[in-house]
């Protein structure tokens, strides 16, 4: 491990207060190896209220009310790009932003892609073309700003799943490694694909 993964590596244990053996962390090549060491490591309390589901309906209620859309519209694997107008995506960016209170990427002046400087290029685009990937729709954007504001939603001591660990690390990769969430998948190696030393 080099000095990058050893500080990743320090932040997941200082986060969780865990202690990841060496021979452990010796085996941790990629972000769900990094992950599912974690899950064993801590204790989780099952639930019934998913956290996901709950970030779900707030956000949309909040679409139905600024889009003037009936709630059926809004469904987990919608396109936000199709939902949001072209003409109004700062404004109504600006209102899911400040109505969830949560953190969300910044658009930058053509409103086309995230500012890279926020390093928050994530999970949807407003450009154009067509995309199908899980990260244009409401869920993958629900799981990245899970991951985003996994401090303030997902505090330790009320996980309750394996999704829940995997949004945290892919959190914390984000925030100590500066890599931009959209760019991270569970499969990916910590060296090779996220070039984390």
């Amino acid at each position: 491990m080099g000095l990058d993964s050893v500080a990743l590596l320090m932040d997941i244990e200082e986060h969780f207060d865990i202690s990841i053996p060496n021979n452990e962390a010796e085996n941790i090549y990629t972000i769900q190896n990094l992950s599912d060491c974690v899950y064993n490591h801590i204790t989780i309390i099952p639930s019934d209220k998913c956290i996901s589901q709950v970030l779900f309906y707030r956000l949309r209620n909040i679409l139905k009310d600024i889009l003037k859309v009936d709630k059926e519209v809004i469904k987990l694997y919608s396109r936000l790009d199709e939902l949001i107008p072209s003409g109004n995506k700062e404004r109504i960016w600006e209102r899911i932003e400040s109505d969830l209170n949560l953190n969300l990427p910044k658009l930058n002046n053509n409103y086309d892609k995230f500012t890279r400087k926020e390093a928050l290029i994530l999970f949807i685009s407003f450009s154009k073309r067509s995309l199908s990937t899980e990260k244009t729709r409401i869920k993958g954007f629900i799981n990245w700003v899970l991951a985003l504001n996994h401090e303030k939603l997902l505090p330790i001591e009320r996980i309750c799943n394996k999704r829940d660990v995997e949004r945290i690390v892919i959190g914390i990769v984000h925030r100590s490694c500066g890599i931009p969430i959209n760019e991270m998948e569970l499969k990916h190696s910590i060296t090779y694909d996220l070039g984390i030393d």
